[in-house]
């Protein structure tokens, strides 16, 4: 995870996953996030097929502004020797850090997740009541007016939510082959890929609903902060697909003791 520099025009201080807009030089979105991966924090793309390793490209989301982001999944596997090395870009970020994935599929902390301190929640938001818990939710209309689930995690460091959390969400359930313990979605809230059809086929600027989540670095309307629900596990357990993306966990993706490196290309 990377925290965004305090001078970026858009989200500023707020958690975010590696990556950024597509230059024609790339050829793909996979060249995309490792150029935008060396450009943030340094990770060198020479590294590709050697220690680090393409493992999946995801169907796309939206990103609030409405830009088609596909995630792009790397796999690095020496962690212990890369990681320390990474510097990254202080006019892009102020700060890197890691967060485990599998904590994305509940709404509570598991026991062997125990010793992870959690951030104190009086610093993470100040338009609505500190976030005691470790997930919490809003459910806010969006594209055409439709209703938008937006999760919120609590992690060591800052809060991780929305399109970051969403990516992570996916990313683990494909990664652990499981579902989500909790409701990904808001009633009535459409498949991403309806969304993605939606914006690509016509005017986004006469059809999103502009809204802002009310947390700090938010300069959206972030004077307002929608209504949260506490975030809790749902009795029977979600099916282990998402509406976003289908495919199974292939067995070649999942290696013990390495690091799955996300990042976002749009």
């Amino acid at each position: 995870m990377t925290t965004r520099a305090l001078n970026l025009r858009s989200h500023p201080g707020q958690a975010s996953l590696p990556g950024g807009k597509a230059d024609h030089t790339d050829g793909c979105v996979e060249r995309t996030a490792l150029r935008e991966s060396e450009e943030e924090i340094g990770l060198a793309q020479s590294k590709l097929g050697t220690t680090l390793f393409w493992v999946h490209t995801g169907t796309p989301f939206i990103s609030k502004t409405c830009l088609l982001v596909h995630p792009v999944i790397f796999l690095l596997i020496d962690p212990e020797e890369t990681l320390p090395s990474l510097v990254p870009c202080p006019t892009e970020v102020s700060a890197m850090w890691s967060f485990p994935l599998e904590l994305f599929l509940s709404s509570c902390i598991p026991a062997e997740y125990s010793n992870i301190p959690l951030s104190d929640p009086t610093t993470v938001d100040t338009h609505r009541a500190p976030q005691e818990v470790f997930r919490t939710y809003s459910d806010v209309p969006w594209i055409n007016s439709e209703p938008y689930r937006l999760h919120r995690f609590r992690t060591h460091r800052q809060l991780i939510k929305g399109l970051s959390a969403d990516i992570l969400i996916a990313a683990a359930m494909r990664t652990y082959g499981r579902a989500a313990a909790y409701t990904l979605y808001a009633p009535g809230q459409p498949p991403w890929q309806a969304w993605v059809d939606y914006i690509v086929a016509g005017d986004r600027s006469t059809r999103v609903t502009r809204w802002g989540d009310g947390e700090s670095g938010d300069m959206l309307t972030s004077a307002h902060a929608y209504a949260t629900a506490v975030g809790v596990d749902d009795a029977v357990p979600q099916q282990a697909v998402t509406a976003n993306d289908t495919a199974a966990p292939r067995s070649e993706d999942l290696v013990n003791g390495t690091e799955i490196a996300i990042v976002e290309s749009s």
